[in-house]
C-alpha cells in the first residue's frame, strides 16, 4: 500500500501523466484516510498553486486550470484542513502565489463560474491566518489585489444593482485587512501617492454607489481614505500648503516633497473632475466627503480649514486659487508673479463650460459642513477685520446670472449663504424672489424652507417691511405673469401674526400705497375723457400682478392681531387711520371702476380686499372700541349679490350692479369670494342683530339656501360626470367654507339641508381618488366635535351612506320583479317611523306589534343566508362605491351612536354581508373579497359597542351569530390566501363579539344552540373515515377549530360567573370538549397529510407561510391551548376534581401533539410560532406540570424557544421561557445556561440575537429550586466578562452593529437589576467600562436616545443596588455621569440647528429628564458625593461656554444641576470659582448666582 501511495505522489508530479488523471489521483488522495503523505494538505496545497501559477509553462489547459481551482477550493474550505489549523498546524502558499490570483481575478471579469471559484479561494485563505500571510504581507501586492477586487465590485454593481455575496465577503475582509496595515506604513507621503495613483478612483466610484449591501463595505472604505489622504504625518504639509508657506521651503527636505505630493493630489482632482464620464461625477460627489475628513483627522484651526474648502472650490471652478505660492518638481516655488504670466490661461479655462447638475450637490453639501463646523468666521479683512465674503459673492454671482434650472440644491446653497451672513443675499434678494415668481414648477420644499428661512431671518430683525418692499417690486417686474407667492411662502402668515404693532401697521400701509400708486391711479387716469379715442387699455394694467398684491394684503389682514394691536390709544387711531384709508382711498375706487368690472382677475382681487376689510371690521366691533364711520343696517330688501350691511361705503344699487355680470356667467372663482362675503354677511347679522326678528332670522335662512344652492349645483356636476378641473378647485374651496362655517349654519338648517349636506359629504368621499384635497377636507370635517356631537346631522349622514348602500345593492339585483318587491319591507328599515319604533324598543317599551314588525324584517334579511347573494352580480364600479362609502363609516363614533343610527346600521350590514357570502370565482376579480372584509371590519366594531347583548335580543343577532358560523364552516369561494385569512380572522372577532354579549346578557340559548351547531358538526368531521374527503374540506375544518377554540373560551369564563346552573353548563360544554378531542386526535394521524405533511417534518423543505396547510396547523394548535386551559379550569371550578384522571387524559391526547410539535419545520414569520408558545404557555400552567412533561421535553421546548429569539419574538417568547425556566430542574438549567455562555463566548453574529434576548430573561426567571438559583449566580460573573469582551469587539460602534450593543447593555442591566443577591459589587463596578465604549457624541443621530437610555439605566441600577460600595469607584462613576452630562448638552447645541440628522426634540428631552433624574438621584448619598461631586458643576459651566442650548434641554437639566450645587459645601464651591479658566469665571458666577435667587433653600417662602 505504501509503495502504491509513493507512487500517486510521483504520478501526479509526472510530466508525461495526463491533467485529467492527475487531477483524479490528486483529488483520491486528499479523500482517502488510508493515503499516507509526509505533511499531505502542504504537499497538495504546493502542487495545486504551482501547478497554477506555471500552467503556460506545463501548457495546461484553461479547462484544466478551471478544475485546479476547483480542486484549491475544495482543500481550502474543507473541514479536515480547519481541524488540523486549529490543532496547530501551520501552512503555508506558495511565495508568488498572490500575484497569480490577481491575474486570475482580471481575466475572471466576464466568467461568473471562474470567478467565483476565485473568490471562494481567497475567502478561504483569508480565514486561515498562516495562509493569508501570502496575500498581506506585501503592501504593494495587498494594494493591488484591493483595487482588483473593487473594480470587480463596482463593474458588478453597475451590471446587477448588487454586490454578489461572495464578492461582498472577500472584499470586506480584504478591506479589514488593508485597513489594519495602513497604520504600519512608515510613509505616509509614498502611501498617498499609492491611494491617488490605485485606490482613490475605484473606492470612490463605489462611494458613489447605492447598493444596500454597500453599506458596510463604504463605511471601510471612507476610513481607508481618511487614513491615507489625511494621514496625521501629512498634518505639517497640508497646513503649510494651504497657509501659502510653501516658498520657504527651499531645500529638498521630506516636508517639501510632502507638499509637493499635496499640490499634485489637487491637481489630480482636477483633472479626474474634467474627465467625461462617470468618474467626474464620483469624483465630484466625493468633495464634501473629503472636507468631513480633513476636518475630523486633522482639527484644523478655522483658518486652514476654510482655505481647504476654498481649495476644493478653485478645483469645481467656483472662486479664485487662495495658495498663493504653489511648488514645483524643480525644487523652486512658483510665486504670484510667475503665475501672473498664465492669466489669459486661468481666465480661459474659467471660462470653460461648468457642470453645475454635478457641481450644485456638492457644493451646497460643502456649504452646510462649514456652516455646521462654524469655520466660516475666519478669513477677515486686515483693515477692519470683518469676515471676507468675496468667493460667496462670486459663487452667488454666478448662481444667478447662469440660466439654471431652479432645482432643490440651488435653493439650499442659497439657504445655507443666509444662514451665514443674510447680507450676502440681500443685494440680490430681488432677483431671487422675481426668478422664483416666475418659476412656475411644482412644490419644493427646498425652495419653502429657504424662503421660510429668509422670513425668519427679517423678523427677527424686525425689518420685515423691508422684504415685504423688495417683495412688492419683484411683483412689479415679474410682467403680468401668475406671480404664485402663496407657493413658497407658505409660512406667511405665521409671522405676520408675531408681528409688533408699529411694524404690523407700517406693513399695511406699505402694501396699501403699492395698490394705490401701482394700480387704483392708473385706473383714475384711464377713466378720465380724452379727446382722442382712447387706446386700449385692457394690457396696460398688469391684472396677474395686482391679484398677487391683493392676495397679500388679504393674508395680511386676516392673521394680524388686530385686538391686541389696538392696545393703547395712538394705536388704535393710526388703524382707525389706515382702514378708512383702504376704504377710501382703495375699496371705493375699485368697485365704482367701470375698468374692474369688466377683468376677471382685478374683479375677484378686489373683492378678496373687500372681504379681508370685513373680516377686520367684524372682529374690531366685537372685541374692541373700534367705531366705524358707517352703522350696519339691513337693506329693506336683501337681493342677491348685496353686501352693503357691512361694506356700506358704497350703495345696495352698486353691489347688485358689480356682481349681477359674474353671478350670470357663474364664473367660479368670483363666487368662491362671494360666498365668502355670504358667510361674512351673515355673522355680522348674528353678531349685531336680534336673531329672533323675523326679518333678520329670514335674511340668515336667505343666506343658508343661497349658499347651499351650490352644493345642489356640486351634487349634479358629480352625477352628471361634469366636474372639471377648475370646478375641482372651486369644490375644495367651497367644501372648505362649507366645513368651517358649519357650526354657525347648524341652527338654521332644515333636515332636507342637513341631508343635502351629507349627500355632498359622501358624494366627495365616493370617487376613485380618496386621496385628493375635497376628501381630505371633508375627513377632517368627519372627525371634528361638531360632528361627532350633532346628533341631527349624525342621522342624516348615515341616512343617506345606508340609503347609497341599499341602492348599490339593488342596481346590482337580478331577480324578478316580483321578489324585488320584497325589498320594500327591508328598505323600511332606513324610514324614521321604524327607527322610531326601534329606539322605543330598545328602552324596554315592549310592543308585541312592534316585536313583529322587527322580527318580520330581520326575519327576512335573514332569509337571504343562503339564496339571496347568488342574485347578486356585482360589478368592478358598484363594489368600489360601496367601498367608499364604507371607509366614510369610520368617521361614526360608534360607541357614542343613538339607538335608530346602531340598529340602521347593524341590519344594513348584515344585508350587505348576506349579499356578498355567496359569489363565484368572478367575484375575486371584481374585489368583493375587500368588500366583504370592510363589511364584517364594521360589523365586528358594532357588534363590540353592543355591550348590554341588547342586540341578541333582536332576531337578527342570533340569525347572524349562526349564519356566520355556517358561512365559514361551508365557504367556498376561492380567492387568495391573505384575503380569505384575513376575513376568516375578522369573522372569527364577530362571533366573539356576539358571544360575549350575548353571554354578559345571561342568555343560556345561545350557549345551547351553538354548542349544539358546532357539536353536530364535530360528530359529522369525526365519523368521516376518509382521508380524502376530509383532505377536500379543510377549510371548514380550519373555520371549525378556531370556532370552537372562540365558543369554548368564552362559554368556559360565562360557566365561572354561573352559580345556579353552573354543572349543567359544564356538562354540556364537557360533550364539546370531548368531540374536540377526537379532532385533535383526528388531525394528529400520520397519514392526514393537511397538518403533518412530510415537507414540515423534513429538514430541508420549510412550507410556505400563506399555505392552508399552516392555517390549519394555527387553528389545531390554538385549539389545544384552549382544551388544555379548559380541562384545567374543570379541575379548579368542578367538584369532582381528580387529577390522575386528567394527568391520563393529558398523557394519551396531549403529549404526542407536544412530540410532534417540538419536530415541526415551518416559516420563521409564521403564525404558528405564537400558536406554539400559547401552547407551551398552556402546557405551563398545568398543576405540577414536572409530572405529566419530561426534563427532555422540557428542554427541547427551551431549544425551540432560544431559536425564534432570534427572529424577535420577543413578547410572545418572553414570558413562555421563563415559565420554562421555572420548571427545569438544577442541573438541566446549569447545562443551559453554560451553552449560552459558550455560544457568546463564539462572537457568532447569527446567534448573538437570539443569546442576547435568551440571556435578559433567565435573571428575572422564577427559579424554583435553590440550586438553579446557586448555578446562575456562580456563572454571571463569567457572563458579564464575556459581555465586556464582546462590547470591546464591537468597537467602533456604528448603524450596522448599534443594536447589538443596546442588547449587550439591556442584558448587563437586567443581571444588576438583581442586585447583591445575585452578583457582586466588585464584579458589577467593571460594568462602568461599558459608558466610554459607546462615542455618543459621534453616534449617528438617529441612534443616540437608544443608546443614552441604556447607559442611564445601567448607571441607575448601580447607584440603586451598590450605592454603599460604590464609594471607592466613585470617581469612575463621576466620570461617568460627565460623559453623559456632555452629550446631552452637545446634542442640546446642535437642536438649535436647521439640520435634518439632529436627534428628535421629544427624545433629547426625554434624555436629559433621565440624566436629571440620575443627578437628583445622585444627591441622596450627600455624605458620600459631597466632596467631590463638585466635577459635575465643572463640567456643566464648560459645556454652557460651547453655545447657546436649546431652552427645553436647559430646563431639564437645571433641577438636577441645582441640587448638586446644594449638597456642596461652601469650600467645595469657592474652590471651583478659584480654578476655573478665566473665560468661565463669568459664567460660573451669573450661574450660581440664579442658584441663590431661584433655588437655594433660605427657609423663607
Amino acid at each position: 500500500m505504501a509503495a502504491h501511495i509513493t507512487g500517486v505522489h510521483r504520478f501526479i508530479k509526472d510530466p508525461s501523466t495526463p491533467w485529467d488523471q492527475k487531477l483524479k489521483m490528486a483529488q483520491f488522495a486528499w479523500q482517502s484516510e488510508e493515503c499516507f503523505i509526509p505533511n499531505k494538505p502542504q504537499v497538495l496545497l504546493n502542487w495545486a498553486c504551482t501547478s497554477i501559477m506555471q500552467a503556460s509553462k506545463f501548457d495546461i489547459s484553461q479547462h484544466n486550470v478551471n478544475k485546479l481551482w476547483l480542486y484549491l477550493s475544495n482543500i481550502l474550505g474543507s473541514v479536515q484542513l480547519l481541524q488540523q489549523i486549529q490543532n496547530g498546524a501551520l501552512f503555508s502558499l506558495r511565495g508568488n502565489f498572490n500575484v497569480t490570483v490577481i491575474e486570475m481575478l482580471e481575466g475572471s471579469i466576464d466568467d461568473d463560474a471562474q470567478l467565483a471559484m476565485v473568490l471562494k479561494c481567497c475567502w478561504c485563505i483569508l480565514n486561515y491566518p498562516t495562509l493569508a500571510v501570502n496575500l498581506i504581507s506585501n503592501f504593494e501586492k495587498l494594494l493591488q489585489l484591493t483595487v482588483k477586487v473593487m473594480k470587480i465590485s463596482a463593474a458588478c454593481v453597475e451590471k446587477n444593482g448588487r454586490l454578489g455575496e461572495d464578492l461582498e465577503k472577500v472584499l470586506q475582509s480584504i478591506l479589514k485587512h488593508y485597513q489594519s496595515i495602513l497604520p504600519k506604513q512608515t510613509s505616509a507621503r509614498k502611501l498617498l501617492i499609492l491611494t491617488q495613483e490605485q485606490f482613490l478612483i475605484p473606492s470612490l466610484q463605489l462611494l458613489a454607489a447605492t447598493s444596500p449591501d454597500l453599506i458596510n463595505i463604504q463605511q471601510h472604505i471612507e476610513v481607508i481614505l481618511s487614513l491615507s489622504v489625511f494621514n496625521r504625518e501629512l498634518q505639517a504639509g497640508y497646513v503649510e500648503y494651504l497657509k501659502s508657506l510653501a516658498e520657504k521651503h527651499t531645500k529638498p527636505t521630506e516636508l517639501k516633497l510632502i507638499i509637493f505630493q499635496i499640490h499634485q493630489f489637487f491637481e489630480f482632482l482636477k483633472d479626474a473632475l474634467n474627465k467625461p464620464g462617470a468618474i467626474s461625477e464620483c469624483v465630484c460627489s466625493a468633495f464634501p466627503k473629503l472636507l468631513q475628513w480633513f476636518i475630523v483627522s486633522f482639527k484644523p484651526s478655522n483658518d486652514v480649514a476654510f482655505t481647504f474648502f476654498c481649495k476644493l472650490c478653485n478645483i469645481l471652478n467656483l472662486c479664485e486659487d487662495p495658495i498663493k505660492s504653489l511648488p514645483t518638481n524643480e525644487n523652486a516655488m512658483a510665486t504670484e508673479d510667475t503665475n501672473s504670466t498664465n492669466k489669459e490661461d486661468k481666465l480661459s479655462e474659467k471660462d470653460k463650460m461648468t457642470n453645475w447638475n454635478l457641481i450644485l450637490p456638492c457644493i451646497e453639501q460643502m456649504l452646510g459642513t462649514v456652516y455646521k463646523r462654524n469655520i466660516y468666521h475666519v478669513a477677515g479683512d486686515e483693515a477692519n477685520g470683518k469676515p471676507v465674503y468675496d468667493w460667496l459673492n462670486q459663487l452667488l454671482q454666478k448662481l444667478l446670472n447662469q440660466k439654471l434650472e431652479l432645482s432643490p440644491f440651488w435653493y439650499r446653497c442659497l439657504h445655507h449663504m443666509v444662514e451665514l451672513n443674510h447680507l450676502l443675499v440681500e443685494p440680490h434678494l430681488k432677483d431671487i424672489l422675481t426668478l422664483s415668481l416666475l418659476n412656475t414648477s411644482s412644490d419644493d420644499p427646498a425652495k419653502a424652507n429657504f424662503f421660510d428661512h429668509v422670513l425668519q431671518v427679517y423678523f427677527k430683525l424686525r425689518q420685515f417691511d423691508r422684504f415685504i418692499a423688495v417683495l412688492l417690486e419683484s411683483i412689479r417686474e415679474s410682467e403680468d405673469s401668475n406671480c404664485d407667492w402663496q407657493s413658497f411662502l407658505q409660512n406667511f402668515p405665521t409671522y405676520v401674526h408675531k408681528l409688533t404693532p408699529g411694524l404690523s401697521l407700517d406693513v399695511w400701509k406699505l402694501l396699501l400705497s403699492e395698490i394705490s400708486n401701482q394700480y387704483v391711479s392708473k385706473l383714475v387716469e384711464k377713466e378720465k375723457p380724452q379727446v382722442k379715442k382712447r387706446k386700449s387699455w385692457t394690457h396696460s394694467i398688469p391684472v396677474k400682478n395686482f391679484q398677487a398684491v391683493a392676495s397679500l394684503l388679504k393674508a395680511l389682514l386676516l392673521e394680524l392681531p388686530l385686538v391686541s394691536l389696538c392696545g393703547t390709544a395712538p394705536n388704535l387711531k393710526r388703524l382707525k387711520e389706515v382702514m378708512n384709508s383702504m376704504k377710501d382711498d382703495v375699496l371705493v375706487p375699485l368697485l365704482r371702476s367701470e375698468i374692474v368690472g369688466q377683468m376677471k382677475e382685478m374683479t375677484h382681487g378686489t373683492y378678496m380686499l373687500c372681504y379681508a376689510w370685513g373680516e377686520a371690521v367684524l372682529l374690531l366691533k366685537q372685541y374692541t372700541s373700534f367705531v366705524c364711520d358707517q352703522t350696519l343696517s339691513l337693506p329693506a330688501t336683501l337681493k342677491l349679490g348685496d353686501f352693503s350691511y357691512i361694506h356700506s361705503y358704497i350703495t345696495s344699487k352698486e353691489w347688485t350692479t358689480s356682481t349681477s355680470k359674474w353671478i350670470e356667467e357663474k364664473d367660479q372663482e368670483i363666487e368662491s369670494v362671494m360666498i365668502l362675503l355670504d358667510f361674512q354677511l351673515m355673522c355680522g347679522l348674528l353678531l349685531h342683530e336680534d336673531i329672533e326678528n323675523h326679518n333678520i332670522k329670514s335674511a340668515v335662512e336667505q343666506k343658508v339656501t343661497s349658499i347651499l344652492s351650490y352644493s345642489s349645483t356640486l351634487i349634479a356636476a358629480h352625477t352628471t360626470n361634469v366636474a372639471k378641473r377648475n370646478s375641482e378647485s372651486f369644490s375644495e374651496n367651497y367644501l372648505k367654507m362649507l366645513t368651517c362655517q358649519f357650526p354657525i349654519m347648524l341652527r338654521f338648517l332644515s333636515k332636507s339641508q342637513l341631508t343635502l349636506i351629507a349627500r355632498l359629504l359622501v358624494q366627495t368621499l365616493n370617487t376613485e381618488d380618496t386621496t385628493t384635497k375635497s376628501a381630505d377636507i371633508v375627513k377632517l370635517f368627519l372627525k371634528s366635535t361638531v360632528c361627532l356631537e350633532s346628533r341631527e346631522f349624525q342621522a342624516a349622514f348615515v341616512l343617506v351612506l345606508l340609503e347609497d348602500i341599499l341602492n348599490a345593492i339593488k342596481k346590482c339585483l337580478t331577480l324578478s320583479p316580483k321578489d324585488v318587491a320584497k325589498m320594500t319591507q327591508v328598505l323600511h328599515i332606513l324610514e324614521d317611523d321604524f327607527c322610531d319604533k326601534v329606539q322605543g324598543l330598545r328602552e324596554q317599551d315592549v310592543d308585541d306589534k312592534i316585536w313583529q314588525q322587527l322580527k318580520k324584517v330581520t326575519m327576512e334579511i335573514g332569509s337571504y343566508e343562503h339564496g339571496f347573494g347568488k342574485s347578486v352580480t356585482w360589478k368592478r364600479k358598484t363594489i368600489n362605491e360601496v367601498k367608499n362609502m364604507l371607509n366614510a363609516l369610520q368617521f361614526l363614533p360608534f360607541e357614542h351612536l343613538i339607538p335608530m343610527n346602531h340598529v340602521r346600521c347593524l341590519l344594513v350590514l348584515c344585508l350587505l354581508n348576506y349579499t356578498m357570502s355567496s359569489q363565484t370565482s368572478n367575484a375575486v376579480a371584481q374585489g368583493v373579497p375587500d368588500c366583504l372584509l370592510l363589511t364584517r371590519s364594521f360589523l365586528k366594531t358594532l357588534c363590540q359597542t353592543d355591550v348590554r347583548g341588547s342586540f341578541l335580543e333582536i332576531s337578527i343577532g342570533c340569525r347572524l351569530l349562526t349564519s356566520l358560523t355556517s358561512s365559514l364552516m361551508k365557504q367556498t369561494t376561492p380567492m387568495p390566501y391573505e384575503e380569505e385569512h384575513q376575513i376568516r380572522s375578522v369573522t372569527h372577532d364577530v362571533i366573539s363579539a356576539l358571544l360575549i354579549a350575548a353571554f354578559k346578557s345571561n342568555s343560556q340559548s345561545v350557549l345551547t344552540e351553538m354548542s349544539q351547531l358546532l357539536l353536530t358538526e364535530l360528530k359529522r368531521v369525526n365519523t368521516t373515515e376518509s382521508v380524502n374527503v376530509l383532505t377536500s374540506s379543510r377549510h371548514s375544518i380550519t373555520s371549525l377549530l378556531a370556532l370552537v377554540s372562540v365558543f369554548i373560551k368564552q362559554a368556559t369564563s360565562f360557566a365561572r360567573r354561573k352559580k345556579d346552573d353552573q354543572q349543567l353548563l359544564l356538562n354540556k360544554l364537557d360533550d364539546l370538549a370531548e368531540a374536540s378531542l377526537e379532532l385533535v386526535k383526528c388531525l394528529q394521524k400520520e397519514d392526514f397529510h393537511l397538518v403533518w405533511h412530510p415537507e414540515m417534518m423534513s429538514d430541508g423543505v420549510v412550507p410556505s407561510e400563506n399555505s392552508s396547510e399552516t392555517l390549519l396547523l394555527c387553528n389545531l394548535l390554538q385549539l389545544s391551548s384552549v382544551l388544555l386551559r379548559y380541562h384545567s379550569e374543570v379541575f379548579n371550578i368542578s367538584e369532582d376534581n381528580d387529577f390522575a384522571e386528567y394527568k391520563t387524559k393529558w398523557t394519551c391526547d396531549f403529549l404526542p401533539l407536544l412530540q410532534k410539535v417540538l419536530h415541526i419545520k415551518m416559516q420563521n414569520s409564521s403564525d404558528v410560532v405564537k400558536r406554539i408558545f400559547e401552547f407551551f404557555r398552556s402546557i405551563c400552567l398545568v398543576a405540577d406540570v414536572s409530572d405529566v412533561v419530561s426534563g427532555e421535553d422540557l428542554d427541547e421546548m427551551w431549544s425551540r424557544i432560544v431559536l425564534y429569539f432570534k427572529y424577535g419574538y420577543d413578547e410572545d417568547a418572553k414570558l413562555c421561557g421563563q415559565m420554562i425556566l421555572s420548571h427545569m430542574d438544577s442541573s438541566r438549567f446549569t447545562d443551559c445556561f453554560v451553552r449560552l455562555n459558550t455560544i457568546l463566548e463564539s462572537q457568532n453574529e447569527e446567534e448573538m440575537t437570539s443569546i442576547l434576548t435568551t440571556l435578559k430573561i433567565i435573571p428575572s426567571a422564577n427559579l424554583l429550586q435553590h440550586d438553579s438559583w446557586q448555578a446562575l449566580k456562580e456563572h454571571t460573573p463569567q457572563v458579564i466578562a464575556t459581555l465586556l469582551r464582546y462590547l470591546y469587539s464591537l468597537r467602533p460602534v456604528s448603524l450596522s452593529n448599534v443594536n447589538h450593543v443596546i442588547e449587550a447593555g439591556n442584558v448587563l442591566i437586567c443581571i444588576l437589576k438583581q442586585g447583591k443577591d445575585l452578583v457582586a459589587a466588585k464584579v458589577a463596578m467593571t460594568t462602568l467600562h461599558v459608558v466610554h465604549l459607546i462615542p455618543l457624541v459621534d453616534l449617528p443621530n438617529q441612534c443616540f436616545s437608544e443608546c443614552f437610555t441604556m447607559l442611564f439605566r445601567l448607571l441607575n441600577k448601580l447607584l440603586l443596588q451598590f450605592s454603599k460600595q460604590l464609594v471607592p469607584s466613585l470617581p469612575s462613576f463621576l466620570q461617568c455621569v460627565k460623559y453623559l452630562l456632555t452629550s446631552v448638552m452637545f446634542h442640546g447645541r446642535e437642536a438649535l440647528g436647521k439640520s435634518d440628522n439632529k436627534v428628535p426634540e421629544k427624545l433629547l428631552l426625554q434624555c436629559a429628564e433621565d440624566l436629571d433624574r440620575l443627578l437628583t438621584l445622585l444627591t441622596s448619598h450627600k455624605e458620600d458625593v459631597q466632596k467631590v461631586i463638585v466635577v459635575i458643576i465643572a463640567e456643566y459651566i464648560n459645556q454652557l461656554q460651547k453655545g447657546t442650548m436649546h431652552p427645553a434641554v436647559k430646563k431639564s437639566l437645571e433641577n438636577g444641576v441645582n441640587n448638586i450645587v446644594s449638597v456642596c459645601d461652601d469650600k467645595s464651591l469657592s474652590l471651583l470659582g478659584a480654578t476655573l479658566p478665566d473665560s468661565l469665571k463669568e459664567i460660573y458666577k451669573n450661574f450660581y448666582s440664579d442658584y441663590r435667587k431661584h433655588f437655594k433653600y433660605t427657609g423663607r417662602v
